[in-house]
């Protein structure tokens, strides 16, 4: 098994023994491969928006070339290629032996194992492959099998190493892949199991007086768990669960995670209808962030909430004088679509079409709807705006879903 400086990562990796582990320690039985993964797909994706640069601008897009191991793996991750990336976890796993067909199976479980399994299911979350993400993650079951500890290695052990192998991201997504499920409350379920772990960790390392910035890596997990089962409550629109667990991290929160905080409350107060917290959250925001883009953007948004939406255009293009210009999508949609339902169509659609940046798929999503609405007639500019910019747009983006190919 691959061993990274135990020094620089032992923090990383604590995590409490439980009652399998120990039986097999105590007993030395160390043959048993109880962990046994595998792809249940080895079909690659289609880079869909390299056929569409080619059609419409007659250029062959070349995604980049990057070392087939994890860092070229996270490289394609952090230049948004997600579906680049997404492919080239098959050609890693399988180079492991856990590739189609070996679900089931013992193979060799390492670190960069995990760590590509990992990068797999949080992309598998990106492109919204949940049915086949629940399917590979079953393998792997509770993540406490006696193999996914240091302690079941004597050779590690004899060195010092004791914790959990997985990642903590992976734990993440194990969590909250079943709101994805018919039984989304077993996300819940799973997310206030690892809370209470990961708060015995922190107790843990507290009462041994470890370093601070150990400490605050984990309580940053800790709120890492707390989010994952607020978008878990999201799912089931239970939006008071979401309410209480974000006011609970407000209370600790920092400036800007406050600010955040205090944005997706009042979108909350938004979606259910409740005057009164809009109120309150908006008031809030105003004492946080007046006179930056964020106290414009949450003016806008409650008085498109109210129906005014005059006034929310206004503090819109506010926001984007604060910014500099016509920079933020969020801002540049908000306004558009309450340019839509203030009648102004034509402005609507205008408003989207000179966005300045890379367009997201949100926007060109919007001009397309728009679009419908404003003529019957054929008109290229939504084809023109992704032309300028496909070359440097994400391959997750769907130019079907966008319609830019006649």
């Amino acid at each position: 098994m691959s061993q990274p400086s135990w020094i620089d990562v032992e923090h990383l990796y604590r995590w409490p023994e439980n009652e399998r582990l120990e039986i097999v320690v105590a007993a030395q039985r160390f043959e048993t491969v109880y962990t046994m993964p595998g792809l249940k797909t080895d079909e690659v994706l289609i880079d869909k928006m390299a056929y569409a640069t080619l059609q419409l601008k007659g250029v062959q897009v070349q995604r980049p070339t990057v070392p087939e191991n994890v860092e070229g793996l996270k490289q394609l991750i952090s230049l948004g290629h997600l579906k680049a990336a997404y492919n080239l976890t098959i050609t890693l796993l399988t180079g492991y032996g856990q590739g189609i067909g070996k679900a089931g199976q013992p193979t060799r479980n390492t670190f960069e194992t995990f760590e590509i399994w990992s990068c797999r299911f949080q992309l598998m979350m990106a492109l919204k492959l949940y049915p086949q993400l629940l399917d590979e993650l079953a393998s792997f079951e509770t993540l406490d099998a006696p193999d996914t500890y240091f302690q079941y290695y004597p050779t590690l052990l004899q060195q010092g190493y004791v914790g959990s192998i997985i990642p903590f991201n992976l734990r993440l997504i194990h969590a909250e892949a079943p709101r994805f499920s018919p039984d989304p409350i077993e996300s819940v379920k799973r997310c206030c199991t690892l809370e209470e772990i990961t708060k015995q960790v922190i107790d843990q390392m507290t009462a041994e007086q470890r370093s601070d910035n150990h400490i605050k890596l984990w309580k940053q997990r800790l709120e890492s768990v707390k989010m994952t089962k607020s978008r878990c409550w999201y799912t089931m629109k239970e939006f008071h669960q979401c309410i209480t667990i974000y006011q609970e991290l407000l209370s600790k929160a920092t400036d800007e995670k406050r600010a955040r905080l205090l944005q997706l409350l009042l979108k909350i107060a938004v979606i259910i209808g409740d005057e009164k917290l809009v109120e309150k959250f908006s008031r809030e925001i105003t004492i946080q962030n007046s006179g930056s883009q964020n106290f414009y953007l949450h003016k806008g948004i409650k008085d498109a909430f109210y129906g005014n939406y005059a006034k929310a255009i206004n503090n819109f293009q506010n926001a984007q004088k604060t910014s500099g210009g016509l920079t933020n999508p969020m801002v540049a949609n908000n306004e558009a679509i309450c340019q839509l339902y203030n009648g102004k169509v034509e402005d609507a659609r205008s408003h989207l079409l000179s966005f300045p940046g890379i367009p997201t798929e949100p926007i060109m999503l919007n001009i397309n709807t728009i679009s419908q609405l404003v003529s019957t007639s054929k008109d290229n500019s939504k084809q023109q705006l992704f032309a300028k910019h496909c070359e440097q747009m994400s391959d997750a983006f769907d130019p079907q879903s966008m319609k830019v190919l006649q």
